[in-house]
């Protein structure tokens, strides 16, 4: 059985001389997190492109100029800021950025295990593309079509479907937190920082009271206005996401987070019919998360022996 067995999907790909403002509209409109990366002149692939990657480079070049605090459509500002107009996807392609985006492809028949092995054993890969004998990619498998296919065949998980979340090891750990009232832009700095992918949001407290994750720029609408919401705070950044999320979706965003005795079959629903990419263990008595497991914990649990 594949895990992803559409073979018909396009695939979308920018070069490094691409201008970074065309590859964001490109994302935004076909609603991508990341594309993969080509170098035109040699049609090899290079890596993948993030959304994120290119809201960092946004962040960093308007600099702390007032700029980003201004409620105007990103494209106003582009017009504006004639030298960032110019900017290429190169310009955010270098070192150590193309090592933590990395191509890392298999060729087609390769066993699922293989492709699974390698998104829960190397740390920074978080999609696999699938090429043909010439190097071409036509497909494309991510974590989270594994978890999808986990969930629909979970009778092979054997024995483990069952085994209780907080035994597995590393997920009952210190969580990395962000108060309701901090800045948006303090959160994804954070994250930037700590080079992770989303952070708890907690109350004065330590109450865990929602999620952030670097993800969530994907959620923002055309027209772009995400540098003026960066300025809000988190409670109120995620408060629009989830009405966002509510008038895309046409259900509500909530926070999901299980106690340390959910199995692991029943955390793998929870990934794959929300489709996020973590789930927080909490104390029911204390209301604080205790714990958070990823996509690439339950992968790595999957293949351990």
């Amino acid at each position: 059985m594949e895990i992803n067995p559409k073979k018909d999907t396009p695939i979308f790909v920018c070069y490094r001389t691409d201008k970074l403002v065309d590859v964001w509209k490109g994302l935004l409109k076909h609603n991508f997190l990341s594309c993969p990366v080509v170098l035109k002149e040699e049609s090899k692939y290079f890596g993948f492109v993030d959304m994120v990657d290119i809201v960092k480079y946004l962040i960093a070049h308007f600099g702390p100029s007032n700029i980003l605090g201004k409620e105007k459509d990103f494209w106003d500002l582009v017009e504006e800021e004639k030298t960032f107009a110019t900017k290429t996807v190169n310009d955010v392609m270098t070192y150590p950025l193309s090592t933590r985006n990395p191509f890392h492809p298999v060729r087609e028949g390769y066993s699922a295990l293989a492709v699974v092995e390698a998104l829960a054993k190397e740390e920074l890969l978080h999609r696999v593309p699938v090429v043909d004998s010439n190097r071409q990619m036509f497909n494309l498998v991510t974590q989270s079509q594994v978890i999808d296919f986990l969930h629909k065949n979970v009778t092979r998980l054997g024995d483990k479907a069952n085994m209780p979340v907080g035994e597995i090891k590393g997920v009952l750990k210190e969580v990395i937190s962000v108060t309701e009232d901090s800045l948006a832009i303090d959160a994804f700095n954070l994250m930037v920082e700590k080079n992770i992918s989303g952070l708890a949001v907690v109350d004065e407290h330590g109450a865990l009271k929602g999620n952030l994750s670097l993800r969530d720029i994907k959620l923002i609408s055309y027209d772009a206005r995400l540098f003026w919401r960066l300025q809000q705070s988190v409670k109120n950044f995620v408060t629009k996401l989830r009405a966002e999320w509510q008038t895309k979706h046409g259900r509500p965003r909530k926070l999901k987070k299980v106690k340390a005795t959910a199995t692991l079959q029943e955390v793998i629903k929870v990934l794959s019919e929300n489709k996020i990419h973590r789930v927080y263990i909490y104390d029911p008595t204390t209301k604080k998360a205790e714990g958070v497991i990823s996509l690439k914990d339950v992968l790595l649990e999957i293949i351990s022996s």
